[in-house]
């Protein structure tokens, strides 16, 4: 989990910093906010493709093991 927490920080910070040095006299605060969530909705919609073919495609029985577990 702190891997991905760092993973979305650095993409948002990534995404603002392009921001202000293409336009840093338009590069308000509302902007870098809209800015950073784009990035961060990016990568976790990267992340739940990613989760969803896994657990669809490589191992389909890892939830039904689980549940008969309990």
């Amino acid at each position: 989990m702190l891997v991905h927490f760092l993973a979305i920080a650095t993409t948002v910070f990534f995404a603002q910093l392009s921001l202000l040095r293409k336009d840093h006299a338009a590069a308000g605060f509302p902007r870098l906010v809209r800015d950073g969530f784009k990035s961060a909705s990016l990568y976790a919609l990267m992340m739940l493709l990613f989760l969803w073919w896994y657990y669809h495609a490589i191992e389909p029985e890892f939830f039904v093991r689980k549940v008969e577990a309990f």
